[in-house]
C-alpha cells in the first residue's frame, strides 16, 4: 500500500503543477494580447499624426501662395518690379530719387 499511494501522490503534484501553468499561461496571454491591442493603437495614431502633418504642409503649400499674392498684390506697385540679380529694386530706388529730387526745388 506504500508504493500505490507513493505513486498516486507524484501524479497528484503533476496534474495540480500542470494546472497552475495552464493558468498561469492563460493570464499570460491575456497580458499578451493586451500588449499588442496596445502597441498597434499606438501604431494607428502614430501613422494618423504623421497623415495630419504632411496634410497640413500639402495643404499649406496649395492654399497659401495665392492668399499670400493677394495680401501682396496693392504693395507690389510700390515695391516696383524685382531686380534680376537679386541687388536693391531698382524701380523703388528710382522712385525714392524722384521723390528727393522734387521736394529739393
Amino acid at each position: 500500500m506504500d508504493i500505490t499511494s507513493q505513486n498516486n501522490k507524484p501524479q497528484k503534484d503533476t496534474r495540480q503543477l500542470l494546472e497552475e501553468n495552464q493558468q498561469l499561461l492563460r493570464m499570460i496571454l491575456r497580458n499578451t494580447e493586451k500588449t499588442r491591442k496596445y502597441v498597434l493603437f499606438g501604431r494607428i495614431m502614430s501613422a494618423l499624426y504623421l497623415i495630419m502633418i504632411v496634410g497640413s504642409v500639402i495643404l499649406a503649400a496649395v492654399a497659401l501662395p495665392p492668399l499670400i499674392n493677394s495680401v501682396i498684390g496693392p504693395y507690389k506697385e510700390l515695391l516696383g518690379t524685382p531686380s534680376t540679380k537679386g541687388d536693391i529694386n531698382q524701380g523703388l530706388f528710382d522712385k525714392v530719387q524722384d521723390f528727393l529730387k522734387g521736394h529739393d526745388q
